[in-house]
């Protein structure tokens, strides 16, 4: 389990970002974007210049309709990076599904050399700088950073907690930007005139909206006083208050991944929990399995109590709490 706060996460993600080999992104520049000649495919940002020291001051919301975060979960990730368009790049792999929103394909171009291709739907993009505009999108595209990998980032969703489509492409040789271009403008045009839909599964975590399931009422028993709201993803919701945080992702995980903890049960809910104390501070996870899916696959809800601030609170008591007054909103397995 970590042990670094979300707060603390999300407050230095700008400075994660400057390590491109970490999530997928890079470090973009504070210049003025509108005077710099952006090399490998990529053309300045309408506007551009006009950011806020990260993405574009870009209104709360989708920046289109296509991108609103319903319709994102909705999509089938693996179906929307198919392989009739990658035949185009080269020789397609079975494709690799990570979670709801993220897909893999570590295929061959057309000489036989590696072209690995890895996609994320509703990333968090705080703190990313935005250097470019590709399909029509502000974005930020770094094939400097690390060589052979291009790492582009295209806003979907403004706002303080912008969002966006997330591309990691490696080669072999050459220049990656050139085949993770033409990927990127291929797989936005799908999102905006033909998404690939998920298929149709009573009960499926997958298109809840996570933000949603905790009322006020449990965000005050949880975490006392008032409390601001964060998204990490498409899957993901965090409330924070006076140094104290709970939170709640919902997975799709290998079948077996909860079998690990202590026993506890959450109105009639068998869960496990995970306790740890530590000199920085006080957590505890709340899991259980919510139903089994294809390919060996379970979804799996976490709660989790941060107990930042150290107060003489039981984080414990604290995620369960908040975990039953979630468990009515959650649809049935």
């Amino acid at each position: 389990m970590l042990v670094v706060p979300r707060s603390t996460r999300s407050a230095s993600l700008a400075v994660v970002l400057t390590a491109a080999a970490v999530v997928l992104a890079g470090c973009g520049s504070s210049e003025d974007l509108a005077k710099v000649t952006y090399p490998r495919s990529t053309v300045p940002a309408a506007g551009a210049a006009n950011t806020t020291g990260t993405t574009p001051n870009l209104p709360e919301g989708p920046v289109e309709p296509a991108f609103a975060l319903d319709k994102l979960r909705a999509i089938d990730p693996c179906k929307l990076l198919d392989k009739e368009f990658l035949s185009q790049l080269g020789t397609p792999n079975e494709p690799t599904l990570g979670g709801y929103s993220k897909c893999s394909n570590y295929m061959k171009d057309k000489a036989g050399k590696k072209l690995s291709v890895s996609m994320t739907i509703g990333e968090s993009l705080l703190g990313v700088k935005t250097n470019a505009e590709v399909a029509g999108l502000h974005a930020h595209v770094d094939g400097e950073s690390i060589g052979k990998t291009c790492f582009v980032k295209a806003v979907t969703q403004g706002g303080k907690m912008p969002m966006g489509l997330t591309f990691q492409i490696g080669v072999d040789e050459g220049d990656a930007c050139a085949p993770g271009r033409r990927i990127v403008e291929y797989v936005v045009e799908r999102v905006r005139k033909q998404p690939p839909q998920r298929a149709a599964e009573p009960g499926t975590l997958a298109t809840i909206e996570p933000c949603s399931l905790l009322d006020q009422a449990g965000r005050a028993e949880a975490l006392g006083g008032e409390t601001t709201e964060r998204r990490n993803g498409l899957n993901e919701c965090t409330w924070s208050a006076s140094g104290m945080e709970v939170s709640v992702n919902l997975l799709l995980t290998s079948a077996g991944f909860g079998d690990t903890g202590d026993p506890v049960d959450v109105n009639g809910v068998k869960a496990k929990q995970r306790k740890k104390d530590t000199s920085v501070y006080p957590s505890c996870q709340i899991f259980w399995e919510h139903r089994k899916t294809a390919g060996n696959r379970a979804e799996t809800v976490r709660v989790e109590m941060q107990n930042i601030k150290k107060a003489n609170v039981d984080p414990c008591a604290k995620a369960i709490g908040a975990a039953k007054a979630m468990l009515p909103k959650l649809p049935k397995g």
